[in-house]
């Protein structure tokens, strides 16, 4: 079979060995979709951080999406060869495990590709016909949902670790402290599990002073934190160890909670809260909670 295709080749007045060292060093200056993802974060973190044109939280996101839900089905692509249904197939898989993460890593699929072409690794953008609804995870309206008091003490009881209705929530104590803050401060979930000790001032005034780089708004909040929340902060001291986060991830102490556990813990209780007749707790979502926050705290002062 080689030698018909050398004969061939010879017959076009090609030299096979000619042709065969040509195609090697080709393949030597092709990057793998592994090194455009290197090249891309690495242009990112020198030019577009320091110019504060992207925050450096948003490009830990992306490398974070990239190694968890997409490297194992592309990384050892050659760029040349990249189709469509190879991204259209890593990004069904991430929507097995999470519809949003699909939904925000085709977004990190069309940058990446979108700063290949524009480098000149690729001619055209193989994701430029992938969106969400085509993946049926588009977002959907926003919601309204805030819990009334009753549900809300409800909750507060099951991620106390109480037995209601004979329910126990089963989530690790550090996921349910992590919830309870957002109930205590209305922060936003990617506020809370990037917690660093270094934020919080517990010897003077009891705040923690969120950076601008960890703020969605880009500018510093600093939250008041009530003694309810210092036992929190307390309780989470005994869990994390040594580490600067005040949730770490289980697996790696210098890495923070990963932000979907809160997501996944929620869909969790509402899940068993569905075999409870009556149902007493009403589906929610994360950001339901520091809306219910922001909503009593305007009846309420």
């Amino acid at each position: 079979e080689l030698h018909v295709e050398a004969a061939k080749l010879v017959a076009e007045g090609i030299d096979p060995i000619m042709r065969k060292a040509a195609t090697i060093a080709t393949n030597k200056t092709v990057l793998s979709f592994q090194q455009l993802i290197d090249k891309w974060i690495e242009d990112m973190e020198a030019h577009a951080v320091p110019a504060g044109k992207i925050k450096q939280a948003t490009v830990d996101r992306h490398r974070w999406r990239w190694n968890k839900y997409l490297a194992k089905t592309l990384a050892n692509l050659r760029l040349p060869d990249v189709e469509e249904e190879n991204l259209r197939l890593a990004l069904t898989r991430t929507r097995q495990s999470s519809r949003e993460e699909c939904r925000k890593a085709i977004s990190t699929l069309n940058q990446a590709l979108l700063f290949a072409k524009a480098s000149g690794y690729i001619k055209r953008n193989p994701a430029v016909e992938i969106t969400p609804g085509s993946l049926t995870v588009s977002q959907g309206p926003p919601r309204e949902r805030a819990l009334t008091l009753n549900e809300l003490k409800l909750l507060w009881r099951l991620l106390s670790g109480e037995e209601v209705e004979g329910i126990t929530l089963g989530l690790s104590r550090q996921t349910m402290l992590a919830l309870k803050l957002i109930i205590l401060t209305g922060t936003r979930r990617a506020e809370v599990v990037g917690m660093e000790w270094g934020e919080v001032d517990q010897v003077h005034d009891e705040v923690w002073k969120i950076p601008a780089a960890r703020s969605k708004n880009q500018q510093a909040h600093t939250i008041y934190l009530s003694s309810l929340a210092m036992q929190v902060l307390t309780e989470a001291k005994e869990l994390c160890g040594d580490s600067r986060y005040v949730f770490a991830s289980p697996r790696r102490l210098d890495w923070p909670m990963a932000v979907d556990t809160l997501s996944r813990a929620v869909s969790r209780i509402c899940h068993q809260l569905q075999t409870i007749k009556g149902q007493p707790i009403k589906p929610f979502t994360v950001h339901d909670l520091r809306r219910t926050a922001a909503t009593h705290w305007n009846e309420s002062l």
